[in-house]
């Protein structure tokens, strides 16, 4: 062999070894960036089913709030508001507001 086919060679057979070892850390990140997004899936998993437990307490709070037995009670305890008397309540249908324009 001569020197020149022996240069021939090892610059094959580096040139081979660097395109492995570029293959190699391709993969390497490849799988890296697998594992960091299967990581970040499973956080937005438990993220998600966080807040669907707060949209429920935030339902169930809502509800609350709106039961009109609850607003009775505030209006009546806290607001010291009371009924109206019948000869306080004034009825208005559309035909009297029509007739009155």
């Amino acid at each position: 062999m001569s020197k020149k086919t022996k240069k021939k060679e090892i610059l094959k057979v580096i040139v081979v070894g660097i395109i492995i070892v570029i293959l190699f850390i391709f993969y390497i990140w490849r799988h890296m960036e697998g594992v960091k997004l299967g990581y970040e899936i499973e956080k937005l998993r438990k993220e998600k089913e966080i807040l669907n437990e707060e949209i429920k307490k935030l339902k169930l709070k809502k509800m609350n709030y709106l039961n009109l037995e609850r607003v009775e009670k505030i209006a009546i305890e806290e607001l010291k508001l009371v009924y109206p008397k019948s000869s306080q309540i004034i009825v208005w249908d559309k035909k009297s507001l029509r007739e009155n324009e």
